[in-house]
C-alpha cells in the first residue's frame, strides 16, 4: 500500500506479513485426519480406494501388473475375549507397524476395516505377489506380541488372499472381491497362509525332475562384472529349481537371482531350450555341510522363477 503524506515527501510504502505456517499446519493435519485410519495410523478405507483405483488407472494404460493383497489378523477376536479389546488394539497397532516396515516404498498399505489391511503392490505380478505376501506373513508370525499386565504371549498370525489385476478382475470392485474370496478360503483352511490363482497354487505343488545340471548364477543386485557363482541343479521344473551353490556370501529368503541352467540333451523334449535363463527369489535356504575338508560351506536353494 503505497502511502504519500505530502506531495513533495517521501513515499512510504506499508507492507502486512501474515505467518501462514500454523494455518497450513492445522490445513495438513485436518488432511492426514480425513485419510488416516485414528487407531493404527495407515491409511483409511476411503483413502484406500482412491490410491487403488488411481493405480489401476496407470497399470491400464501403461499395461501393466498390479496387484492386491488383503491380509486378515488370525485370532483377534479370541483375543479381545481373552484379553480384552484394549488389547486386540494393540494387536492391530503391531500388525500395522509390521505391515508398514516390511513393505517396499513403491507399495501402499492402510486399513481396509475391522483386522483387515490391504496392500496395493504395483507393478507386480501374481509370483512377485506371492513372494512379497510370504515375506509379510513370516514377518508377523516372527513377531513376539505379549499382552503386558497379563504377561501371556499370544500367537499373531496373518491370512492373505491375492488378486492379480487384469486377470483377476478388471474393476477395483471385482478385484477385491477376488482377494476376499481368496482370503475366506485360506480362514477356513486354517489361517496363517497366503492364498493365491489356482494357477499358482498348483505350480507350487508340482512335482520336479530329478536333473544334475550345473548352473552359473549371481544375485540380481551384484556388479555385473563380477565372475558367476557356479552350482549344481538337483531337480527343475519351469516354475522353479533347487540348487547348491558354495556360500559366497550371506543370502537372505526373497533375494532374486539371476541363473543360467544347461538343460541335458535328453530331458529337451521337455524343456525345447539348451540353456534356461532365469531370475528367481529364494524361497527356501538350507545350510549344508562341506562335502569334503577342501570345500567352503555350502548352501541349498529353493528357487522359484519370476521369469524364464
Amino acid at each position: 500500500t503505497p502511502i504519500q503524506p505530502h506531495p513533495k515527501g517521501p513515499v512510504w510504502t506499508l507492507v502486512i506479513l501474515r505467518d501462514r505456517s500454523a494455518q497450513q499446519a492445522r490445513e495438513h493435519e485436518l488432511k492426514r485426519r480425513a485419510m488416516s485410519d485414528p487407531l493404527t495410523g495407515l491409511l483409511n478405507r476411503a483413502a484406500l480406494l482412491k490410491s487403488l483405483a488411481t493405480e489401476m488407472q496407470r497399470a491400464g494404460r501403461h499395461q501393466r501388473r498390479l496387484a492386491i493383497a488383503l491380509a486378515d489378523v488370525d485370532g483377534l477376536k479370541m483375543c479381545n475375549d481373552t484379553y480384552g479389546h484394549q488389547a486386540g488394539d494393540a494387536l492391530l497397532q503391531a500388525v500395522a507397524r509390521i505391515l508398514q516396515s516390511s513393505h517396499r516404498g513403491s507399495e501402499v498399505v492402510g486399513r481396509y476395516g475391522g483386522d483387515e489391511f490391504l496392500l496395493l503392490l504395483p507393478e507386480t505380478g501374481p509370483v512377485e505377489a506371492v513372494v512379497m505376501a510370504e515375506r509379510l506373513r513370516r514377518a508377523v508370525a516372527a513377531f513376539p506380541f505379549a499382552v503386558t499386565e497379563a504377561q501371556h504371549s499370544v500367537p499373531v498370525t496373518v491370512t492373505i488372499g491375492l488378486a492379480v489385476y487384469p486377470e483377476d478382475g478388471a474393476t477395483a470392485e471385482a478385484l477385491i472381491a477376488q482377494a476376499d474370496r481368496r482370503l475366506y478360503e485360506g480362514k477356513r483352511d486354517g489361517g496363517n497362509r497366503v492364498i493365491a490363482t489356482p494357477d499358482l497354487q498348483e505350480r507350487r505343488r508340482e512335482r520336479r525332475i530329478t536333473l544334475p545340471a550345473p548352473v552359473f548364477l549371481r544375485g540380481l543386485t551384484e556388479d555385473p562384472q563380477t565372475p558367476l557363482h557356479e552350482g549344481t541343479v538337483h531337480n527343475l521344473n519351469l516354475h522353479g529349481a533347487y540348487l547348491t551353490v558354495p556360500q559366497w556370501r550371506p543370502l537372505a529368503l526373497d533375494e532374486a537371482l539371476l541363473l543360467s541352467i544347461r538343460v541335458p540333451p535328453h530331458y529337451q523334449a521337455k524343456f525345447p531350450h539348451p540353456r534356461l535363463a532365469a531370475c528367481g527369489c529364494v524361497m527356501r535356504i538350507d545350510q549344508l555341510p562341506p562335502e569334503d575338508q577342501t570345500e567352503t560351506a555350502r548352501l541349498g536353494l529353493a528357487v522359484e522363477f519370476v521369469d524364464i
